[in-house]
């Protein structure tokens, strides 16, 4: 019996004109398991998880999401981003909501969640990064601004 992870990333390559930012970066998770991307300002972690949901098409490698190649031509990549959220940076986050509601507005206008159903998702979610004590906490209080 084989296993299949939930993401797996094989050699992908990101160039913006003669800079490389991804250079085949490679890497897999199984469902359940939590990560964490560390390294300085510009080394490329958010242009990786911004090619996991299209935001940023990649030159090379592959993106594999529960088995389905979704860095291919064929990808619905409306879909795709309906099952990858990304929540952004403080500076794009939304200021006039928390933590909880920046994670709750894309549950529920995206995938069409109650929202009380939103709320839990979001409480789980906040609780799985260990920042559930910011739930009610607007995007200057959590950048210190």
């Amino acid at each position: 019996m084989s296993h299949e992870p939930l993401l797996r990333i094989e050699d992908v390559v990101k160039r913006y004109d003669e800079e490389t930012a991804l250079d085949g970066v490679s890497l897999t998770m199984d469902r359940g398991d939590v990560g964490v991307l560390i390294g300085p300002s510009g080394s490329g972690k958010s242009t990786l998880l911004r090619c996991v949901n299209r935001l940023t098409e990649i030159d090379g490698g592959e993106i594999y999401l529960d088995g389905d190649l979704v860095s291919g031509p064929d990808t619905d990549v409306d879909e795709l981003r309906r099952q990858v959220g990304m929540v952004f940076q403080d500076f794009n986050l939304f200021s006039h909501l928390t933590a909880r509601g920046n994670i709750e507005l894309g549950l529920r206008r995206v995938r069409g969640m109650s929202k009380e159903d939103a709320r839990r998702v979001a409480d789980e979610q906040l609780e799985q990064v260990s920042i559930a004590r910011q739930a009610d906490s607007y995007p200057a209080e959590l950048s210190g601004g």
